[in-house]
């Protein structure tokens, strides 16, 4: 896992004090042993960033935490949130959701691990505070930090109306979209874009049916604003907008062509959706297709390049039979 190459890392850069005092509270912050990171950041500079950065995120300002039952996150929010015991709320929807992940992925992960997730009522505190961990979440209702493993999350991106507890449907989306890059980073940090958006973009609509069940595997037919992965994919595949890639091609695109911008990245996290979801649920392919996204994910876990993941997985498959079916799929849905 990523985590063990940090702590690989601490033994590597030995000779280097500063680095190594910043990677092991790295690793304490990621276990959640805010004592132990916290005394060994007092040893940095005051403009170290590790300095300027972990106060801010073990105890943040105006902000209650909640360590979820399970024990697998812990939840920061503001205090209009609190009040609306949306802290409780937030911890429940990431254990839900961490169980399907789970059930997707069936790995053993390492129990030392805690996630974070930090969730604000309104747009000014989530961009000041992102701001003052030094990114930017303008234009975002949320994301994944991947140099400190946390979830930022705006509650209310919109002004759109909100449950009780204080979340937008948007906004869980969002807690569920980007909770996945959060779980998979551990276990594979650099995840093909196709693969990691398409299984974010698959989670991110799920429903919370009842206080401990989650419905897996809805999708947003017609979006409010703009065309849903759906109506977009289904655009896409009819010839209306530019064309999808075939399979075999687009399974092998870098981040860069994944995310090279208009139309094509739109229809890029379309596919991906799509293609999971076919993979996942069309009764053709279903016990394959979670067989080979399994053991496509189990190699990359295990340190095996891009390449031959795909080589051993889904470049053994007929992908040209794949791509019809998918496409079939799409259209009938």
């Amino acid at each position: 896992s990523s985590l063990e190459k940090l702590t690989k890392a601490v033994k590597l850069d030995a000779e280097f004090e500063a680095e190594k005092i910043a990677i092991e509270a790295k690793i304490h912050f990621i276990r959640a042993e805010d004592e132990a990171a916290n005394k060994l950041r007092a040893k940095l500079t005051p403009d170290s960033p590790t300095n300027k950065i972990l106060p801010r995120l073990t105890k943040p300002e105006g902000m209650s935490s909640l360590k979820s039952k399970e024990g697998h996150y812990i939840v920061y929010v503001d205090e209009e949130l609190k009040r609306r015991k949306g802290d409780v709320y937030a911890a429940r929807l990431l254990e839900l959701i961490h169980a399907a992940y789970s059930k997707v992925f069936p790995f053993k992960t390492d129990p030392t691990v805690v996630h974070r997730c930090y969730i604000f009522s309104r747009e000014y505190p989530y961009l000041e505070f992102c701001a003052g961990i030094g990114m930017d979440g303008r234009g975002a209702a949320g994301f994944f930090a991947n140099e400190t493993r946390i979830l930022i999350i705006n509650a209310d991106p919109r002004g759109d109306k909100t449950n009780r507890q204080g979340f937008t449907a948007d906004a869980v989306d969002t807690i569920f979209h980007e909770g996945f890059h959060q779980f998979i980073h551990n276990s594979v940090p650099d995840m093909p874009l196709w693969f990691n958006e398409g299984l974010a973009e698959y989670f991110g609509p799920s429903i919370l049916v009842d206080a401990r069940k989650l419905r897996v595997g809805t999708f947003v037919r017609e979006g409010k604003v703009y065309a849903s992965r759906f109506e977009t994919i289904r655009q896409a595949i009819n010839g209306e907008t530019l064309a999808p890639l075939p399979l075999r091609i687009f399974m092998r695109q870098s981040s860069r062509e994944f995310m090279q911008g208009g139309t094509r990245t739109s229809i890029n996290y379309a596919q991906a959706w799509s293609l999971m979801h076919f993979l996942l649920h069309d009764p053709r392919v279903a016990r394959q297709g979670r067989k080979v996204i399994r053991s496509y994910f189990k190699l990359l876990k295990g340190g095996a390049t891009k390449d031959d993941a795909f080589r051993e997985t889904f470049g053994k498959l007929n992908l040209d039979q794949l791509d019809k079916l998918w496409r079939e799929y799409v259209l009938k849905l």
